[in-house]
């Protein structure tokens, strides 16, 4: 074996070890956007400078990394099943229930991350599963981390260091709310940095760009036309942190099989076509449920 090629045997071996370990830490069904498109996704938000009422508007200029930081606190699910209903609206509506101010920008954190994931469950995902004719888990994922590379960008703090940093507010902030001991909660925030972490190390998502564009050469216009709905559909976050709740939820697409492979050829088709507003979260769908939070 030629010393190039040995070489190169460990490198592979450690990026799919890695994934292996990354797929084997997410319980039941992956969740949508990476960590670090939560965080870029939120950033850009926080640029706009929405009209929001002042007390928001206090929390989120004094305190936006706390708003970062509550971006990536949903997908504590990913590896703790204390939080498996963290992508229901009630966890999010709980922590704007307050005073302190810091807790207050980790809540609006949390709501951007969960309208966000609404555009992805609902259509990104889906697209890609259409696309590969694959729906696995790895096919979810990999879709995911893909697009966390797409959107690298330099001075923005990374899920790792964020949940790091923050990790006291965090703890106080979470455990009243999902009533649990706070050396739970601690434990999952250290196992969340630490699998975000190594996925940046395992530099895996730009692996996995680079694959995409040579596999579809119009992939990047996909992540593009993606990254746009997600801004537009944080355009309604005033009315999700106003405790009205979308009409789509945040984690699943509630479809039978056959109806889910029809959904999934449109939402391809979407990205041909490319509407203005591939999907919108409050607009009651024939196909979807009640306008009900979950619990």
């Amino acid at each position: 074996m030629c010393a190039a090629h040995s070489a190169g045997m460990p490198k592979r071996m450690i990026r799919w070890s890695c994934i292996l370990f990354l797929l084997m830490a997410m319980p039941g069904e992956a969740h949508a956007w990476g960590l670090y498109s939560h965080v870029v996704y939120t950033h850009s938000w926080l640029q706009t400078l929405p009209l929001l009422p002042l007390p928001w508007l206090g929390a989120m200029r004094r305190y936006p990394a706390l708003v970062l930081a509550g971006a990536c606190l949903p997908d504590l699910a990913v590896v703790s099943r204390t939080f498996s209903h963290s992508h229901g609206w009630g966890i999010g509506q709980q922590l704007l229930q307050t005073r302190n101010e810091r807790q207050l920008a980790l809540g609006i954190g949390y709501n951007v991350h969960l309208l966000s994931d609404v555009v992805a469950h609902q259509h990104f995902v889906p697209t890609f599963e259409a696309k590969w004719q694959h729906d696995s888990l790895l096919t979810h994922a990999a879709a995911e981390w893909a697009m966390d590379a797409y959107l690298q960008t330099m001075g923005i703090p990374t899920p790792s260091k964020l949940l790091r940093i923050h990790r006291k507010i965090i703890v106080e902030s979470l455990v009243p709310v999902v009533q649990c001991e706070p050396p739970i909660v601690e434990k999952a925030i250290t196992r969340l940095a630490a699998a975000d972490q190594a996925l940046r190390l395992s530099r895996i998502p730009q692996y996995l760009l680079h694959r995409y564009r040579r596999l579809d050469n119009e992939f990047e216009h996909k992540l593009a036309y993606y990254r746009d709905q997600v801004t537009l559909a944080l355009h309604d976050l005033p009315q999700l942190l106003n405790g009205d709740f979308p009409s789509l939820h945040a984690e699943h697409v509630n479809l039978g099989m056959e109806q889910l492979d029809d959904w999934r050829q449109k939402c391809l088709q979407d990205t041909r076509l490319r509407p203005t507003r591939a999907i919108r979260a409050f607009e009651n769908y024939h196909h979807q449920w009640f306008n009900q939070p979950d619990s």
